[in-house]
């Protein structure tokens, strides 16, 4: 059931905002956009997450913060802090430096670190656990010009911000897997009003579609293989997002998502816009 979660919420982190000149820790600063969601699994509020984001003329920063409380925190005990930084108008992808995932599954820590040298070549300077315990090896040939979760989000956001649609494809490393990422044009749609959302309105409608290369689970994992693949795939609507600016003047960033669960639809709201620095300016949504 938490995959599709955990899926969606990768999205989450990875939208860019003009902002001043950015800090290399990739810390929110002022002018960033600061983004809070929520997430329904079967019509109940699971959990809620915070995105951080910025981004400059060359640059970018994201962040994301969530965690299982609750009912969901006893059943499956997750939580994660992850960012990205890097540099546009290199290529046409995003050229990233930095990507780092801090966080806990079911109490087992769950760190990856990657840095990236001048020819775009990641280097995995921190793995809890090591992916050579449970996952095949990812070749060293499919690593060059490979960006991180969350710089391909920003690859397609970029896409929507000139104007274009979502469609495109990018390659990823994740420390522990190697993919390909297509995000597919839905066509546009109204979002209506909703307690739960602070968003209604126009919006362009993105699916996504998970193609694995290497890094698969071992074979005495292969249901857990499976499971990743169907948490990840947008094959047949698994995984669909929309992307509107959430108030007027500012760029496109994900209003809502939806996947599909064991226990039903899993529903992500924005449910928050502020700047960070601007607390009066804060908007949420007025539902539970």
């Amino acid at each position: 059931m938490v995959r599709p979660i955990l899926a969606v919420l990768t999205l989450l982190a990875a939208t860019p905002v003009l902002a001043p000149a950015l800090a290399e820790d990739g810390q929110p600063q002022p002018g960033d956009l600061r983004l809070g969601y929520a997430v329904y699994v079967g019509g109940l509020h699971m959990l809620d997450a915070t995105a951080h984001l910025g981004m400059a003329p060359d640059r970018y920063r994201i962040g994301l913060q969530a965690a299982t409380d609750g009912f969901l925190g006893r059943v499956a005990d997750w939580r994660t802090d992850v960012l990205a930084t890097g540099q546009l108008g290199q290529g046409p992808l995003p050229k990233p430096d930095l990507y780092r995932s801090v966080g806990a599954w079911r109490s087992q820590p769950r760190n990856t670190t990657l840095t990236y040298d001048a020819e775009g070549v990641p280097a995995l300077t921190v793995a809890e656990p090591k992916p050579e315990e449970d996952r095949e090896p990812v070749p060293a040939s499919l690593l060059p010009h490979t960006v991180d979760p969350l710089s391909a989000m920003v690859a397609a956001l970029v896409s929507v911000a000139a104007g274009k649609d979502c469609g495109v494809t990018v390659p990823v490393y994740d420390g522990r897997q190697r993919y390909d990422l297509s995000f597919l044009p839905r066509g546009d749609e109204v979002l209506p009003a909703s307690d739960l959302s602070s968003f209604a309105g126009p919006a362009k409608a993105c699916g996504l579609d998970y193609k694995p290369l290497a890094g698969r689970w071992k074979e005495q994992d292969s249901r857990r293989d499976r499971d990743e693949r169907q948490g990840r795939s947008g094959r047949g609507g698994d995984v669909t997002f929309w992307l509107a600016p959430p108030r007027p003047g500012a760029p496109p960033v994900p209003v809502k998502m939806q996947a599909d669960s064991p226990l039903g639809p899993v529903l992500v709201h924005l449910a928050r816009v502020e700047i960070v620095g601007r607390q009066a300016d804060a908007t949420a949504a007025s539902g539970p």
